[in-house]
């Protein structure tokens, strides 16, 4: 059969019964939830609109979702029919005019026949409680299926192989990038686990509405898991091009305005805990892309709710408008939803079929445990050979009980090859297959394993259980299947204070494992403890050099690499070592010298010269932070790279995000002459001429001089001061903000003391303003009214 409705569960089945019955029917035909329906799934007065124009009246409808041999489901559905008459006209005394029970097989002509029959004889022996009956089966749903993609979409595993393949095949060719290619192959052999919710009516819902959204929610929720099957939806139903995105940059680089995209960026704050680079980027690109999202242009982000509230609160630009929250929630799951979700990981599992059903006389109280969630059940029954002994429903309730205990056993019980293999994952500086297997290559040889045996062969034996190997031809991405096995891992190196675990982690660093990291102080308490786990000490110093050191080794090393790290020394606890912990502190300005000899070499400045402004900028700002806290001198070796850069990005349009940084590094004579004197003028020439063209278009000629008696003019009459700020105002408040942030850094230098002072008026008048201005273009961009 074309479309297998077989393959849903009878809670799934009824939802789209009721979606079908909708367009066959009528919009107007009321579903009854719960489980006092009395026989009844669903009630309509009327005539029908396609289905049967020879009925009106009441009609009363009843679905009966059959799977296996079809006989049997033959044999049951007459059976059932007799029972549900009982039920709903004798036991719960309904009255109807029609009864029209609704069922995914096909129906031949001589089971019709005895359907009717049985129908008959019932209303012969009780006259009076329905006139007609009528059956809506596979054929009914086949007609309105095939003129309906908005349903099959969000029903994916209904959908046969080949259809599957042939509808899948136009949309996906379109894709370009093969990482995102391997990604969304793999999302479409994960359909099979998929169930529809009323989670995912409300998350289509919202990103129609809105065209951006975040699914927000507690661990294990299947936050992703949803995020990609919206993906799949529109991209089956509308030609939608899904891309995957890991930082904002991709947004830049694969938005294309004559196609139809869908965006998803998952753990897009962190996957474990807030990450402050990655928050960072997101703040300052997030009302961009708010902007970009359109009809044809649609974003899902995902992140956990703690995570979310931690970005929240540290973003300075954020505004909770920008991404509109669709909560995923297990606790939001009905009975019958968390059983759907159980039944299909039980029918997808390679248990015995006794084990099965052992399970499903267990369902009840599987589904009703505080702990039930959808990726606890799947990592239930792709990891079920690794937990204990014992009966298997013993074993998965011990399992809710303790939902991550079984990575402990799964890590602590494979070879050492393979833990190299895992840790690898945790390591590799970014996720592509290249860099995770040149990862594990370096911890094979520090953990001193020999082995023959392939790279690939270690993790496709982990794939699909703890390792997810994202593939097209070739292998494109390796990543922990849930952040549970990466917050497992982090716990071990918190815990293994002295071994040699903790020694391994640290000198094969990365940009998760360095947001981790705290200062260990004597008798303080450091600060963000609950959100970070390894505590670095004066002897960890020299492995911090050697994982430092791999990082900027790494061929396809970028600035957002090391970011973290500079950012992790200029944190508080830093400061807090200089008073508390002297000899730690003397280390830490011994590192921070190390980092200036071994970045700002000719090697690494080739590396990362053609990286964008903006990080090159948030990479010079860090390094000033780093500066005033350990008050660290640098280098000759940190001017010629300055210049090098300044040279190199004197024709870019945002220049002046590294120029004026020239004026931190170097003496005010080199960078006057390095950055030019006709530039520096016509610098202060354009902000100059931006601040006041944001002024008049404010307060006219008012502005600057007349600004007190423009607004007295408001006093007097009561009323209340409006700006008449367009559609870019606050864009271009925004650059001029941040160009007046980087003048300040050395407001005592010549230069830049001279344009401060120029503009100190005007530049005040647009602060006093520019809150209101920020609420106002937000809400007028979240209306679509620019």
């Amino acid at each position: 059969m074309k479309y297998e409705l077989a393959k849903l569960y009878w809670q799934q089945f009824e939802i789209i019964s009721y979606k079908c019955l909708i367009e066959s029917v009528s919009p107007n035909i009321q579903f009854i939830d719960g489980g006092s329906d009395k026989g009844r799934e669903m009630l309509y007065i009327g005539n029908s609109k396609e289905f049967r124009d020879d009925l009106n009246g009441k009609w009363i409808f009843q679905c009966k979702h059959k799977s296996g041999e079809l006989a049997s489901a033959r044999s049951s559905l007459k059976s059932d029919l007799k029972k549900e008459l009982e039920i709903v006209y004798l036991k719960n005394a309904q009255k109807s005019d029609n009864y029209i029970l609704v069922t995914n097989i096909p129906i031949t002509g001589d089971l019709l026949d005895d359907l009717q029959k049985i129908f008959d004889t019932f209303i012969k022996v009780n006259p009076g409680t329905c006139s007609d009956f009528g059956i809506f089966s596979y054929r009914n749903f086949e007609t309105i299926l095939d003129k309906s993609p908005k349903l099959i979409w969000q029903f994916p595993n209904i959908l046969s192989h080949p259809d599957f393949e042939r509808l899948f095949k136009h949309p996906f060719q379109k894709i370009t990038d093969t990482r995102t290619k391997g990604w969304f192959k793999g999302v479409g052999e994960r359909r099979s686990f998929f169930v529809h919710t009323k989670q995912t009516d409300t998350a289509i819902e919202s990103l129609e509405k809105n065209n951006i959204i975040i699914l927000s929610g507690p661990p294990k929720s299947g936050k992703t898991f949803n995020a990609e099957m919206l993906a799949l939806y529109y991209v089956g139903n509308g030609d939608y091009e899904a891309i995957k995105i890991d930082n904002p940059d991709d947004v830049e680089k694969f938005y294309n305005t004559d196609r139809n995209q869908i965006f998803i960026c998952d753990d897009a704050f962190g996957s474990h805990s807030l990450s402050y680079t990655d928050a960072d980027d997101w703040d300052r690109k997030l009302e961009t892309i708010f902007n970009l999202s359109n009809d044809t242009h649609k974003f899902i982000f995902s992140s956990r709710e703690n995570i979310y509230n931690a970005f929240k609160n540290y973003a300075k630009n954020f505004d909770e408008s920008f991404l509109p929250k669709t909560t995923i929630s297990s606790e939001k799951l009905s009975d019958a939803e968390k059983g759907a979700i159980l039944e299909r990981y039980i029918q997808l599992s390679n248990l015995p079929e006794v084990s099965k059903q052992e399970i499903l006389n267990f369902e009840d109280n599987i589904v009703n445990h505080p702990k039930f969630s959808p990726e606890t059940v799947r990592a239930f029954f792709k990891n079920y050979s690794s937990f204990s002994s014992g009966s298997i429903t013993s074993q998965i309730f011990d399992h809710l009980e303790k939902p991550d205990d079984y990575l402990r056993n799964i890590f602590f019980n494979l070879n050492k090859n393979s833990q190299a293999a895992v840790l690898s994952v945790l390591c590799a500086l970014e996720s592509d297959y290249q860099n995770v297997q040149k990862k594990f290559a370096q911890l094979r040889e520090d953990l001193n394993i020999n082995t023959l045996k392939p790279t690939i062969t270690e993790f496709d034996e982990l794939d699909g259980a703890i390792i997810k190997l994202i593939k097209n031809e070739e292998v494109e991405q390796v990543d922990f299947y849930h952040p549970s096995m990466q917050e497992f891992l982090i716990k071990e190196i918190e815990k293994d204070t002295h071994g040699a675990l903790r020694k391994i982690i640290l000198k094969n660093l990365n940009t998760i494992l360095i947001n981790q990291f705290i200062l260990g102080l004597p008798n303080i308490k450091p600060a963000r403890k609950e959100l970070k786990a390894i505590e670095i000490k004066i002897e960890d110093v020299n492995l911090l050099k050697e994982g430092l050191k791999r990082i900027l080794d790494n061929d396809r090393i970028r600035l957002y690499n090391i970011i973290p790290f500079i950012k992790w020394l200029s944190d508080a606890e830093t400061v807090s070592s200089k008073i508390f912990a002297k000899d730690l502190f003397v280390e830490l300005k011994d590192l921070v010298w190390f980092i200036y000899l071994n970045i700002f070499t000719e090697t690494i400045y080739r590396k990362l010269k053609d990286e964008s402004l903006v990080k090159w900028m948030n990479f010079l700002l860090a390094l000033k932070t780093l500066e005033l806290v350990t008050g660290s001198k640098r280098p000759d070796s940190v001017k010629n790279v300055i210049i090098n850069l300044i040279d190199d990005k004197k024709t870019d349009q945002e220049f002046w995000r590294v120029g004026l940084l020239g004026n931190v590094f170097l003496d005010e004579d080199d960078f006057k002459n390095v950055v030019g004197k006709s530039w520096l003028e016509s610098f202060r020439q354009e902000l100059i001429s931006d601040i006041n063209r944001l002024g008049r278009e404010n307060y006219g000629n008012y502005f600057p001089n007349g600004v007190d008696a423009y607004r007295a003019t408001f006093r007097k009459s009561g009323k209340t001061e409006k700006l008449q700020t367009k559609k870019n105002w606050y864009p271009t408040f925004l650059v001029c903000q941040t160009k007046v942030k980087l003048l300040k850094l050395t407001k005592s230098k010549a230069f830049n003391k001279k344009l401060l002072d120029d503009i100190t008026k005007e530049w005040d008048i647009l602060m006093k303003i520019s809150q209101t201005a920020k609420n106002r273009h937000n809400f007028n961009v979240s209306q679509g009214w620019w």
